[in-house]
């Protein structure tokens, strides 16, 4: 069941920088978080979340991800997956695949 306070949580560079570093060392996971904001607004835009376990470091698993309803249709999901592959590239030469899933509430 989705919990109803989420939506009213606020994203922003030190929530994601406080969850990427709590579940490193809850999980031994590699986790990698790339956002993009708005220049004029300087809030979120855009939000994607890989984790990879070491145990099989050929597999990206989906965490958060997400973006501002009036940024869509400006490809900045693409934009924000492609940095994510630039920034995970050096670190994981292993990943080949990555696991992802829409939410029913997307809508797409």
């Amino acid at each position: 069941m989705r919990d109803p306070g989420a939506a009213a949580r606020e994203w922003n560079a030190q929530r994601i920088r406080e969850r990427v570093n709590d579940l490193r060392p809850r999980y031994g996971m590699h986790d990698y978080a790339v956002a993009a904001r708005h220049d004029e607004h300087r809030e979120l835009a855009a939000l994607t979340e890989v984790a990879v376990d070491p145990a099989d470091p050929g597999l990206g698993t989906s965490g958060n991800h997400g973006g501002d309803p009036g940024a869509r249709g400006h490809r900045l999901g693409l934009l924000v997956k492609l940095a994510m592959m630039n920034c995970w590239r050096p670190t994981e030469p292993g990943l080949e695949r990555s696991r992802r899933w829409n939410s029913e509430s997307n809508g797409t």
